[in-house]
């Protein structure tokens, strides 16, 4: 019971202030890049922008696994966020996980939750509920997945990450890493770098999606009043925002 109270603290606090601190940051770097007149700020903005995608992913696939292993650890979120590492194996199982994941009752089933309580709980359609879900929960966990699986993307990631290992390439719009024996060049395409913006988009609704399904189930675990309509945002706002496709912002993302 202690947990679950805790958890519900957590989760509200997160709610309301971090959980799309990783696309608040990637907005304000590329409304950098749009303003940008030197080229070496522009690449330099480019790389942070495609390493903080690839942090949001690993953001991503922490809460996955912790919705996954939620009853286990008994609701103990905080401890298990903090300690969850990614490493090759479990990036290998998160993608083959996820794989089997085609809708929302695949969903449902795969995470042990309350039907009927995931479809009842708010104020919209069932129907539309599951397509929320589907549009983007299960979509952002998708193009997690296949992004921890390449493992190009992983190690450019980890040379920025530490130290900022990174060389201009005086061939192309892109940049040079070096792992270990090998050099690897990352080009930089200009849709693309506009395209990962909006995947870390999408990887923070997955995680405010997945926060407001803890909050229905933990609340009703409590067995407290139903959720109050903050808690049901989530769902209510993408009822009315009707953004199924991450890259529709990017019209309004002018400096």
């Amino acid at each position: 019971m202690e947990n679950q109270r805790s958890t519900i603290e957590f989760l509200r606090n997160f709610q309301e202030f971090a959980w799309n601190a990783r696309y608040i940051v990637a907005k304000n770097l590329f409304l950098g890049l749009k303003s940008s007149h030197d080229e070496k700020e522009k690449k330099i903005l480019s790389v942070e922008i495609l390493s903080n995608m690839i942090a949001a992913t690993e953001d991503l696939e922490a809460w996955y696994s912790f919705l996954r292993d939620r009853k286990s650890k008994d609701y103990d979120i905080w401890p298990y966020l903090m300690s969850y590492e990614s490493t090759p194996k479990t990036q290998v199982i998160f993608f083959n996980e996820i794989e089997k994941l085609k809708n929302f009752d695949d969903f449902v089933r795969r995470f042990g939750l309350n039907r009927e309580m995931i479809l009842s709980s708010t104020s919209i359609k069932p129907k539309e509920v599951r397509t929320i879900i589907e549009n983007n929960i299960l979509r952002s966990f998708e193009l997690a997945a296949k992004n921890r699986s390449n493992r190009l993307l992983i190690r450019f990631h980890n040379k920025v990450k530490h130290h900022f290992l990174v060389l201009n390439s005086t061939k192309n719009d892109g940049v040079i890493i070096r792992n270990q024996d090998d050099i690897l060049a990352v080009p930089f395409d200009k849709k693309e770098i506009l395209r990962a913006v909006a995947t870390t988009q999408l990887f923070c609704h997955g995680i405010q999606g997945i926060i407001s399904i803890l909050m229905l189930e933990v609340s009703s675990l409590l067995e407290e009043n139903p959720l109050s309509n903050e808690d049901k945002k989530y769902f209510i706002e993408k009822k009315q925002s009707g953004e199924d496709d991450p890259v529709k912002y990017l019209k309004r993302l002018k400096p």
